[in-house]
């Protein structure tokens, strides 16, 4: 059965665990000939299906056929195949973890079947994990040095490494770089890659308090357990807050100001501190001109940086219209 190849963009990069070894009957790991033959048969009905994309009715039927006889690599990595594809229709991570599964029984059953380790380089860089996928192209391609499909899967994967930040400070940097260069867009990407690398989302910060709630607070409260350990927030809370202000800042330059604002107040959940954070949401702030909101953050900022010079003045420009009470 063929299927696309790796160019799909990744997952974000998040933890993922393996799925569970899958337990076969005796029966199937010696099958007699006429459980042989049933199996092919559940094979054959299965590549059918897949080829007129009924995916999960494929599935259905390679489950049939590895219950019968669970020594064929070809229905493992057929399997894989609908597997991978389900998913890239679904979205649900447990269809890719199962197809690399499949992927590597096939290659328990047979190391030199090349579209096991075709098949396991695709999950693996699906999953974001280019190193692991590469050395799964590169070993296929041992067995079979003129097969186009992993030559091309090679080619994406070594792109994807370069384009790949080794940790969150070398994301930021590259995100530093495109801000000097006025690559705002660009420098977006690279610090949201940054984050990623920081095992961060937004919709975590975003569900647990409100943006009203968030906007008005100089105290961040501690998030959800299940979200992170106390552990791992102690240690990037920090890091996270910076990436987050620096992305507010590129999201400003663009002139997407509730974006700006966003970021700030995620920012300020992990350091309420932050004074880059707290500059940048009054800046965006007095813009749309919700003066109050940006002379509180002004003068939080002047409590504990005096000299502030952006802060300063931006306390000045808005004084007038919060005597006027003009907050929208």
């Amino acid at each position: 059965v063929a299927s696309g190849g790796s160019a799909a963009a990744p997952m974000r990069a998040r933890a993922w665990t393996r799925s569970p070894e899958e337990v076969f009957p005796a029966s199937a790991l010696a099958p007699v000939a006429a459980a042989a033959d049933e199996a092919q048969t559940h094979k054959e009905a299965g590549n059918a299906l897949y080829v007129r994309k009924q995916w999960r009715d494929a599935v259905e039927r390679y489950d049939e056929s590895v219950a019968l006889d669970a020594t064929r690599a070809a229905v493992f990595t057929n399997r894989a195949a609908a597997l991978f594809a389900l998913f890239s229709q679904t979205g649900e991570t447990a269809e890719l973890l199962r197809a690399l599964r499949d992927a590597e029984r096939s290659l328990i059953i047979d190391p030199k079947w090349v579209k096991g380790h075709y098949r396991k380089g695709t999950c693996l860089a699906r999953l974001g994990d280019f190193r692991s996928a590469l050395a799964a192209f590169t070993e296929g391609q041992t067995f079979d040095p003129r097969n186009e499909q992993i030559a091309n899967a090679l080619r994406e994967c070594e792109t994807a490494l370069k384009e790949t930040p080794t940790d969150w400070e070398d994301a930021k940097t590259r995100g530093n770089e495109c801000y000097r260069d006025g690559k705002y867009e660009d420098a977006v990407v690279w610090y949201t890659r940054g984050l990623d690398l920081l095992n961060y989302d937004d919709d975590d910060d975003d569900e647990d308090r409100s943006e009203s709630e968030r906007a008005r607070s100089d105290v961040a409260e501690p998030l959800d357990d299940s979200v992170f350990s106390l552990q791992k927030r102690k240690e990037n809370a920090s890091a996270t807050a910076t990436l987050l202000a620096n992305r507010a800042e590129a999201h400003r330059q663009m002139s997407d100001t509730q974006a700006c604002v966003a970021d700030c107040d995620r920012a300020l959940l992990h350091d309420p501190h932050h004074v880059k954070a707290r500059v940048r949401r009054a800046l965006a702030n007095e813009y749309l001109e919700r003066f109050e909101r940006a002379s509180d953050d002004f003068k939080t900022v002047l409590r504990t940086d005096s000299g502030n010079r952006v802060a300063r003045e931006g306390l000045r420009r808005v004084s007038a219209y919060v005597v006027q009470g003009d907050d929208c």
